[in-house]
């Protein structure tokens, strides 16, 4: 295609239906001006503009659904918004909303009648915790689980 054409178009204009019909009807008018008649309403070019206008309507409306996704504030599908967060250092650590509150219980050797310390676990957040129950679904701690402020007691 002549660069000079390319040069002419009005791609602003492709924003809905008619606007980009107009622009294309005025750029076949002025560099096709002895053919420019087949495309008009009920010539067998018709159609062929018609669908150009219809596709340059959908690709604005995608570019313009696309570019939105660049942005925090406009932003609507989750995954994308999952990477602008990433790309801004945060760390996606899953799903935050249900919180519950959990009791773990543990079994560590006893030592001379006392608990030995060299065994008292520490979970750490991020850990992946799953329950006996297969009913119960698997979940991610926010916080670390330290055994070790148990009582010599207990």
């Amino acid at each position: 295609m002549d660069q000079k054409l390319l040069n002419s178009f009005d791609y602003s204009a492709m924003g809905d239906f008619n606007s980009a019909k107009a622009e294309l009807e005025k750029m076949l008018k002025k560099f096709y001006p002895e053919t420019y008649q087949n495309y008009m309403s009920g010539k067998a070019g018709a159609p062929i503009v018609d669908m150009y206008a219809f596709l340059a309507e959908v690709m604005s409306f995608t570019n313009g659904q696309m570019f939105n996704q660049v942005f925090p504030q406009t932003v609507v599908d989750y995954q994308s918004a999952i990477y602008l967060a990433q790309a801004k250092g945060q760390k996606n650590f899953g799903p935050s909303l249900p919180w519950a509150e959990v009791e773990f219980k543990i079994t560590v050797p006893a030592v001379g009648g006392a608990i030995n310390r060299d065994y008292i676990p520490k979970i750490i957040p991020g850990a992946i915790v799953s329950s006996r129950n297969p009913s119960v679904p698997d979940f991610m701690l926010a916080t670390q689980v330290d055994f070790t402020s148990v009582p010599e007691d207990e």
